[in-house]
């Protein structure tokens, strides 16, 4: 009994877990569009605590920067390919 409990829970977690990321993103993809956290939250009916709290749920973006020791040519040259 102990072990369809803890699935049970494990899959409730889950669960919660999909639903509060899919929330934060759309609050991110409002926030993107110009909306404040306040006009989001009056338009959920939320308090703005809990908006920001789905916020920190979404899904982090991955900055996509050139490191010291990136791959980058040099000089502007093109490639060489080997065949």
């Amino acid at each position: 009994m102990a072990a369809v409990t803890g699935q049970v829970r494990a899959e409730a977690n889950k669960r919660r877990a999909g639903t509060r990321a899919e929330a934060g993103e759309a609050i991110r993809l409002l926030q993107e569009s110009g909306e404040t956290l306040t006009t989001i939250a009056e338009l959920t009916g939320d308090g703005i605590g809990e908006v920001r709290a789905m916020l920190r749920h979404a899904p982090k973006i991955e900055k996509r920067t050139a490191r010291s020791g990136s791959h980058a040519l040099r000089g502007g040259a093109a490639p060489r390919i080997q065949q």
